[in-house]
């Protein structure tokens, strides 16, 4: 593998993830203006939160296994382009059906861009650098993220909430997909994985070799990270307001949330790929966002207590989500990598889905904000010990060089 060539390949990774980010921030941003323009129950208002996620999980199945069918770089630009153009068509939703039937289209898009992403770094880049890989990737999503709140923030009046959606569109279809089509190589293609192998079963691919018990460990630990992650990411900003936080001051939570998430998804994955600190690492950060997570329910209502606590919880949830990440792909066979990465990203949607749900119905039925999010520590916890379980059956490398069991990959 050409040093070089890995760097260009991650780094176009990374540039696809900073505009996947920023969609998928775009709704939490954008829901006070929303819900003014439309009227939206806080039931409702959870459905609009959910509802890309479901649609992400329908991409996320279709666009692994499209991956592993005829390429990942046709399925990763033609995902782009999908969730572009719905991104830039939710300013001409005139009802609610209208605004959630293109958001679950948008997401559909998005699904299937992430486990393409994720399969293309981990083909692209040598053994040793793939959990870096996987971390500097996931700093992407915060970038985005990070970029339409700034974009919310300096465009603070709710009238203007249209204005996220027309960036959201063109950028990456105008600028980000012409990039990637002609500088991003195929690595699937380039490795000439024979038909028969990628046209194998798809429960051979998710259960077969042994990798029963690690595939159901690894559904739950996606599930049950993206549900807390979603939360924080839909909710956060109207749960501190609810606490007395102003709005303003509640956005600037959210951005250093998603700022911290950067630093944090890098040293994840540089740590992550010690094999003298994969225990510790994996430990350590999901011990710091339960920590976190205590600090946001229960701090003093003040400003500097509520930016340390939501610093802390970028860092340390976004680090054990790209554990997480960096985890699933050492489970599966290059020929079916896609396929499997498909369905944790899909297992995670279940979990993004439906915790705005349940938050939206919590809100409605007057519970307290610590106490809903005081309710994600033990589902976070969940997540921590799948992760570990999985870590211990998955080497980090075999004694050739790459994951053991898979005789052949890269």
């Amino acid at each position: 593998m050409n040093r070089n060539s890995g760097s260009v390949t991650a780094a176009l990774c990374c540039l696809a993830m900073i505009c996947e980010g920023f969609d998928l921030q775009a709704p939490g941003v954008t829901l006070a203006g929303i819900r003014e323009v439309f009227g939206l129950s806080p039931q409702v208002q959870g459905v609009f939160l959910s509802i890309g996620t479901l649609g992400m999980m329908i991409g996320a199945i279709a666009g692994g296994r499209l991956a592993d069918r005829v390429g990942r770089k046709q399925v990763l630009l033609g995902a782009i382009l999908l969730y572009s153009v719905f991104t830039f068509l939710t300013i001409v939703a005139d009802n609610t059906f209208w605004l959630l039937t293109i958001r679950l289209l948008t997401g559909i898009g998005l699904g299937a861009a992430l486990p393409t992403i994720i399969s293309i770094a981990a083909e692209g880049v040598a053994e040793h650098r793939r959990d870096l890989t996987v971390g500097i990737l996931l700093a992407g999503p915060p970038i985005g993220a990070a970029l339409v709140s700034l974009l919310a923030a300096v465009n603070s009046q709710t009238s203007q909430w249209k204005l996220v959606y027309v960036v959201g569109g063109l950028v990456p279809a105008l600028v980000v997909v012409p990039i990637l089509w002609w500088l991003l190589p195929d690595t699937f293609k380039s490795r000439k994985v024979s038909t028969q192998v990628v046209r194998a079963d798809i429960g051979a691919t998710l259960f077969g070799g042994g990798r029963a018990i690690q595939t159901l460990a690894i559904w739950i630990a996606f599930f049950a990270m993206l549900l807390v992650l979603f939360v924080i990411v839909g909710w956060l900003p109207s749960l501190l307001i609810s606490r007395g936080i102003s709005r303003s001051d509640a956005s600037l939570v959210q951005m250093l949330f998603n700022l911290g998430a950067i630093p944090g998804t890098v040293l994840a994955g540089y740590s992550f790929g010690k094999a003298t600190s994969r225990t510790a690492a994996l430990v350590g950060f999901f011990l710091a966002s339960i920590v976190a997570l205590l600090l946001l329910s229960y701090s003093p209502p003040e400003i500097g207590y509520v930016i340390g606590a939501g610093l802390l919880a970028g860092m340390a949830i976004a680090g054990a989500q790209a554990i997480i990440y960096a985890l699933a792909p050492r489970i599966y066979p290059t020929a079916g990598r896609a396929t499997g990465m498909g369905f944790c990203v899909a297992a995670g949607r279940i979990g993004s889905a439906l915790g705005p749900l349940l938050v939206g119905w919590m809100v409605a039925a007057r519970f307290l904000p610590a106490t809903v999010i005081f309710s994600l520590i033990p589902v976070f916890a969940l997540a921590g010990l799948m992760a570990l379980g999985v870590a211990r059956m998955v080497p980090l490398h075999s004694a050739a060089g790459g994951p053991r069991g898979h005789a052949g990959d890269p």
